[in-house]
């Protein structure tokens, strides 16, 4: 029997996990107009999603994965399709009424299937420079490092657009930036303690802003774009730690800190008074 190479694996495994979302999506409706307990369904698909996507990794990798890299290569493309998921079937379900399905399942078919490929790709790079050296090392990282702003912004935009708990809130958040900061410090040289002790002290910093943001009076896109780059300037910070940074790196976040407050302060809306500068 002819022996499936890596990118056939990466490619087959892409095809179900997209598959399996359309199928879901026609065949699993949502069962009650409560807004959160249609939340929690769609999560529940979406964790399915994430666990087939997590076996089909180790599959695709030829199961060369031990240790660490079960949370760091195997969990990585699991939240990245579990968070894009659920805001598929919210566009799908917030446009069902005015556009058709089958061009919206299509679309939806495509980009779970695109995003998934690329997210294999780069850990099967990852998890083959853990193993010995190869050029394309750096690249993967700088791609993982990528899609977890990506994935990060998602996450925060879901989570404000939902009405949920703020206590949930604040523990997705907090959640989702030690796992994100662990698996882009995995990918640098440091003892393992120094990769948990950064990880909890960048996902504090972002509990603490994002528990003073979530009652400021601006629009989802704009609370999570300000958590992101704040998550940026901090990964950043940590992955540079071992050298020393340069006054124009200080100066670019300087920028980026600039630009969140005048995006909280120039896009808030305090009720009847409008925004707080026009």
């Amino acid at each position: 029997m002819k022996k499936i190479n890596t990118r056939a694996r990466v490619v087959i495994v892409s095809l179900l996990v997209a598959t399996a979302y359309v199928l879901m999506s026609l065949f699993w409706e949502g069962t009650s107009p409560d807004p959160q307990i249609q939340f929690v369904e769609d999560l529940l698909k979406g964790l399915i999603l994430g666990v087939i996507l997590y076996l089909g990794t180790f599959w695709a990798l030829f199961f060369k994965v031990r240790g660490e890299r079960l949370i760091t290569i195997m969990l990585f493309p699991s939240i990245g399709i579990l968070v894009l998921s659920i805001l598929m079937q919210l566009i799908l379900v917030t446009f069902i009424s005015n556009i058709s399905q089958v061009p919206l399942l299509i679309i939806s078919f495509l980009v779970l299937g695109a995003f998934t490929y690329i997210n294999l790709l780069a850990v099967n790079i990852l998890n083959t420079s853990y193993l010995q050296n190869i050029p394309l090392a750096q690249a993967a990282k700088a791609a993982v490092f990528i899609i977890s702003l990506i994935d990060a912004f998602l996450t925060f935009y879901l989570i404000f657009t939902n009405d949920i708990n703020i206590f949930y809130r604040l523990g997705i958040v907090y959640l989702t930036t030690v796992l994100f900061s662990y698996i882009s410090l995995w990918s640098i040289e440091l003892r393992r303690m120094n990769e948990v002790t950064i990880s909890l002290t960048v996902a504090l910093l972002m509990l603490l802003l994002a528990g003073g943001i979530s009652m400021w009076p601006v629009g989802a896109p704009y609370l999570a774009l300000a958590l992101t780059l704040t998550f940026y300037v901090c990964m950043n910070i940590s992955l540079e730690m071992r050298e020393i940074i340069g006054k124009w790196i200080w100066v670019e976040y300087g920028v980026i800190f600039t630009l969140i407050v005048f995006l909280l302060v120039l896009l808030s809306e305090w009720g009847i008074n409008g925004p707080l500068i026009s």
